[in-house]
């Protein structure tokens, strides 16, 4: 009977993950408001150019932060996008693909999004979904996501409840809606009542503490892909 009831239990597991693995496209959904938002993608969109996943929308202008450090490139604060430092690259719908440095937006990236108009959006990205990775550094900021649940999420403090005394030692800044500006992006103070929300992203220093945690449980695989 033991025997069988294991069978039965393999039997839901792999039809369960049957649909998973043949599912190898998602659709990530943000929702915008005007102005300047920050984002986290979970899926790799690198089959399409932005300006095509821009299209019919009011996305003006898209920042992706490289999280490649060196120590001339030192930030003690949450850095304003600009063309003028090779920390980030832009789109622009004015300039589309062929003048923007930035054309696609590959997974695991953090990218400010300025949305036009006087309205809310939802963007929706579709591409195929990666296994979270970040090349932490501990020289300034990092502008991470993680990868939470999508239906009720923790708060920041239970998120990172079992990463030792990270949150302790770190600074977290969010963005709120509107225009960039000394308030925009803020420090979070409220770790307890803010959420961990998936595909969001802040800023995050935490001084000479090297970060591996993203989650409660670890994936090693022999390729990203």
């Amino acid at each position: 009977m033991r025997h069988n009831f294991r069978i039965w239990i393999a039997t839901v597991v792999l039809g369960a993950l049957a649909p998973m693995a043949s599912a190898q496209w998602q659709t990530q959904s943000f929702d915008l408001a005007p102005g300047w938002n920050g984002i986290f993608l979970h899926v790799d969109s690198d089959h399409d150019t932005i300006s095509s996943l821009a299209a019919d929308t009011q996305v003006e202008e898209v920042w992706q932060w490289q999280t490649q450090a060196s120590t001339s490139q030192f930030v003690t604060k949450p850095d304003a996008p600009s063309d003028a430092k090779t920390r980030w690259s832009s789109w622009k719908s004015d300039l589309g693909d062929a003048s923007s440095a930035l054309k696609r937006m590959p997974g695991n990236y953090a990218y400010l999004v300025k949305l036009g108009g006087d309205a809310n959006y939802t963007w929706e990205i579709k591409g195929q979904p990666v296994p979270t990775h970040y090349s932490w550094t501990i020289t300034g900021l990092n502008f991470i996501g993680v990868p939470a649940v999508q239906e009720n999420p923790a708060s920041l403090e239970e998120y990172f409840s079992r990463a030792g005394d990270l949150l302790s030692l770190s600074e977290i800044f969010a963005y709120g809606t509107g225009a960039l500006g000394a308030g925009n992006p803020a420090q979070v103070y409220g770790l307890r009542t803010t959420k961990a929300s998936r595909g969001a992203a802040f800023w995050m220093r935490s001084g000479t503490k090297y970060n591996r945690y993203f989650g409660p449980f670890g994936l090693k695989l022999q390729s990203m892909d």
